[in-house]
């Protein structure tokens, strides 16, 4: 699944900053957050346009948003929050994310 192979690039790439540069990385944790959104919210509205490209541009554009910060967010509990391995994390959301709210538990 894409999404899964996003979601751990995002993860590897910080595991690797903040292993590499600790004190840049903390320090820049803003600027960094910001940049990896924006690129999130860019993949994924290219994404979503692709496949849906006759729907309304402008909820393509909120759910690009949406997408892109929920993903950022997740890598960020995995980071701080998780013993698991970030596709195993992951992956016990994929159910909802697929299938919405609607999904049985």
């Amino acid at each position: 699944m894409i999404i899964v192979s996003i979601f751990l690039s995002v993860t590897n790439f910080q595991m690797t900053l903040s292993t590499q540069c600790q004190r840049s990385f903390e320090a820049f944790t803003a600027t960094i957050e910001t940049t990896i959104k924006k690129e999130l919210e860019s993949i994924f509205y290219k994404m979503l346009l692709k496949q849906h490209s006759t729907y309304n541009d402008g909820s393509l554009k909120i759910a690009s948003i949406m997408l892109s910060w929920g993903i950022y967010r997740a890598t960020v509990d995995w980071r701080h929050n998780s013993t698991l391995p970030a596709e195993d994390y992951f992956k016990l959301a994929i159910p909802y994310i697929t299938h919405g709210m609607e999904f049985p538990a």
